[in-house]
């Protein structure tokens, strides 16, 4: 469904002012936006300010938006979705802060829609047109209800790469849910004029967030839930969805201090969930390439955030869901263990043997979602190469395992050179 409704698109669709009008006496707003196909995958890439991105995203999307929302409600369990999202979901909103830049940019999509829609954009499952709350939703839900997906990833670096560079492979564990693979998106959004930098998302429709990411200066940020029990009753007055506090760090981060830009930011953004991202950038021939944190509600401790840095001089760095460093009763991750056997002899080899591409997608194939007898799959796994600023995307199909699946290149300096 979702290729058949975007096709109409694939001619690159730029509208101005006074082109075309939704109704005689409502001309639409400039879309400052462009939709394309690279290889099966939607590519959408806008521009200007956040509320004229989120128009954007909402006009050229409207009608797969739709069919997304009613097919991801029916595959997340109909009624019984429906119920939770409006008496837990929605009721829980006042708890969580959207920081104006980025509310700008949910009312944009919702304004885009209806712009495109001719109206109030009603959603089957929901029996009840969509509102700015459901896209808010959209961005907090995970941290409400505490929801773990299972991910992991790797990064390595000198020594263990055949040029030195940077390599980076994830891996996005879901249980097997048609919709988490059919409507997979790449949104390119351009840098803003408050000093935010370009950046490049693999996401959902309407998800604003950075779940998987890369900006223009090569700072990868992958999202890992964490498996500890938090919520939003013990969190700091002020909370942030950890998507978008993500997304603030992959923003702002810059190469030369990649480190301290998106600390500041995980110490300044506090979220109520558990989660361990990995942040990652081009390596420069010294130190690091790869810093993993571990953060939760607990402000007392490290201001909620503890940094973990690979220890001497080893060129490689894994995560999981699971703390290493932080206090934590947590099982280790049988994942972790998995790639830190393959890794750690690699590592041991001292340059006789390194992480290719094609050995990257082969570790993210032999760390499987979940054990064996459960339900869930990889839905989609990703390589990053930060120093050529190159992203490598697979998606599940046929509930076959992402890195067994097609691989799709895209050149991330060409991407972003697309917004011109």
């Amino acid at each position: 469904m979702f290729k058949r409704l975007i096709l109409i698109y694939t001619c690159m669709i730029v509208i101005f002012i006074g082109g075309c009008k939704n109704s005689i006496d409502n001309p639409i707003p400039e879309i400052k936006g462009k939709l394309s196909i690279i290889e099966g995958i939607p590519v959408l890439h806008v521009w200007g300010t956040t509320y004229e991105q989120g128009f954007a995203q909402g006009y050229l999307l409207a009608e797969t938006i739709v069919t997304f929302y009613n097919e991801i409600v029916i595959d997340s369990g109909g009624s019984e979705f429906v119920n939770t999202w409006n008496n837990v979901v929605l009721p829980n909103l006042n708890q969580i802060t959207i920081p104006q830049i980025y509310a700008d940019e949910l009312r944009g999509i919702l304004d885009g829609m209806e712009s495109k829609l001719d109206g109030p954009v009603y959603i089957n499952t929901f029996g009840r047109n969509l509102t700015y709350e459901d896209l808010v939703g959209v961005q907090s839900n995970e941290d409400i209800l505490k929801m773990q997906r299972q991910c992991c990833s790797f990064s390595v670096w000198g020594l263990m790469t055949q040029d030195g560079h940077t390599l980076t492979g994830r891996n996005y564990d879901h249980p097997d849910v048609r919709s988490e693979t059919e409507y997979r998106i790449i949104v390119v959004r351009s840098a803003l004029e408050s000093g935010e930098l370009a950046w490049v998302s693999f996401c959902m429709p309407t998800e604003t967030g950075c779940t998987t990411g890369i900006n223009e200066q090569g700072i990868t940020i992958c999202q890992h839930d964490g498996h500890e029990d938090f919520s939003i009753d013990n969190a700091s007055d002020i909370i942030y969805p950890d998507g978008l506090v993500h997304r603030r760090a992959i923003e702002t981060a810059r190469v030369e201090t990649a480190q301290s830009d998106v600390t500041q930011v995980f110490r300044e953004w506090a979220i109520a969930s558990s989660c361990i991202p990995m942040v990652t950038w081009p390596y420069s021939g010294n130190g690091m390439a790869s810093v993993v944190y571990e953060m939760d509600s607990n402000r007392s401790l490290d201001e909620g955030v503890t940094v973990r840095e690979v220890e001497g001089n080893i060129p490689y760095q894994i995560t999981a869901n699971y703390y290493y460093k932080r206090p934590t009763q947590s099982t280790p991750d049988y994942r972790y263990d998995l790639l830190d056997s393959h890794l750690s002899s690699i590592a041991d080899s001292g340059g006789i043997q390194y992480v290719d591409r094609d050995y990257a997608w082969q570790l993210l194939g032999e760390t499987p979602a979940n054990p064996p007898g459960s339900n869930g799959i990889i839905v989609y796994a990703v390589v990053f190469e930060p120093n050529k600023m190159l992203m490598h995307v697979a998606i599940s199909e046929n509930g076959q395992q992402a890195p067994f699946c097609k691989k799709v290149s895209f050149d991330i300096t060409e991407l972003l050179d697309g917004l011109n």
